[in-house]
């Protein structure tokens, strides 16, 4: 009909967005996988505002991970989950949970830093994080940590530092 408009866009990917399967819209991008799960490093672009749940799931090769201050929410479940080989996180200080089971089983994470805008760390989030030896918590508050079945820090057994901001009176 006279009235059908045909339109042609271009796209085209960041080459650091190459390494991720990733949704967006005008507003907001999400990684939502890892492409090469032998990635030994991931530094997450200035315009990711969030990781969703599973995305890193299995990577045994990821040593690090740095989310910049753009990520404002990391996947509700095991986004991390049994990155064996992951040894150092830096958490941005726009995220504000930490969900379940988030790092669990990372056993070679030795060096945490999580931003100030965390409020709460769900259920097991870093259990099983043996090596884990420590947490540098930049909080300006926290509403919970998830006690329930499972202790944030379960198996942790090397956990030995841990600073946390003076205005986190409950834990």
């Amino acid at each position: 009909p006279a009235n059908d408009l045909q339109i042609a866009a271009k796209l085209s990917v960041k080459e650091e967005m190459m390494l991720y399967k990733f949704s967006s819209t005008t507003d907001t991008c999400q990684i939502t996988d890892l492409k090469d799960k032998t990635a030994t490093e991931s530094v997450i672009p200035d315009y990711v505002t969030s990781i969703s749940g599973h995305a890193f799931k299995g990577c045994s090769e990821l040593q690090s991970i740095i989310i910049p201050d753009s990520v404002t929410s990391i996947g509700y479940e095991e986004t991390f989950y049994e990155c064996s080989s992951l040894t150092s996180v830096i958490i941005g200080d726009s995220v504000t949970e930490i969900g379940y089971r988030t790092f669990y089983n990372c056993g070679n994470l030795t060096n945490l830093t999580i931003g100030k805008s965390v409020k709460r760390i769900g259920q097991k989030a870093f259990e099983g994080c043996s090596s884990l030896s420590t947490l540098n918590w930049r909080a300006t508050e926290c509403t919970g940590t998830g006690a329930g079945f499972g202790g944030v820090f379960s198996e942790c057994s090397n956990l030995a530092t841990i600073n946390i901001s003076d205005n986190v009176t409950i834990i």
